[in-house]
């Protein structure tokens, strides 16, 4: 199976939370659906994924609204669960 994780960096924050809710707590069959197969920590994987695009989004709409203090948060912690990721998954 083939990997089918989006440029999360590309989303718009409607999109990042609608990601959010669908994979922070996936079912197996979504969870190997998005990352391609089946290796070990699959859901887990998943869960970082969204807790990626959770803080990017809450980045961006801080952005939006002039927040760069909690803007520059957001992002670090975005970038933090990033760098932890596997090659395979990164975009």
């Amino acid at each position: 199976m083939a990997n089918t994780i989006p440029n999360l960096t590309d989303m718009t924050s409607e999109e990042l939370m609608a990601f959010w809710k669908r994979y922070a707590r996936p079912s197996r069959k979504d969870a190997e659906a998005l990352i391609g197969d089946r290796r070990r920590g699959f859901t887990t994987l998943c869960g970082s994924l969204a807790g990626y695009a959770s803080n990017l989004a809450t980045a961006k709409t801080c952005r939006a609204k002039g927040d760069v203090r909690a803007a520059e948060v957001s992002e670090g912690i975005a970038g933090s669960i990033y760098a932890r990721l596997p090659a395979a998954p990164r975009w």
